[in-house]
């Protein structure tokens, strides 16, 4: 199986990567719906920095799920 999505952003590239760069932007882009929590936030989009979010699967059941850049 394959998933497949695009996204059209009208904005020049630096201003996206700006964007990426704030220190709540991966709080800003999780919907609510999608139960999650940040437990930490990587220090800069370096490659190897880390960042940790908790992912409710069910109620009162939380996983840790680690992102690297």
């Amino acid at each position: 199986m394959r998933f497949l999505a695009e996204s059209v952003i009208r904005t020049t590239p630096e201003r996206l990567f700006a964007f990426h760069e704030l220190p709540d932007a991966l709080s800003r882009l999780m919907p609510p719906s999608e139960h999650t929590r940040v437990i930490q936030l990587p220090r800069s989009l370096r490659p190897g920095e880390r960042a940790i979010v908790a992912v409710r699967i069910a109620p009162f059941v939380w996983i840790e799920t680690e992102a690297v850049h």
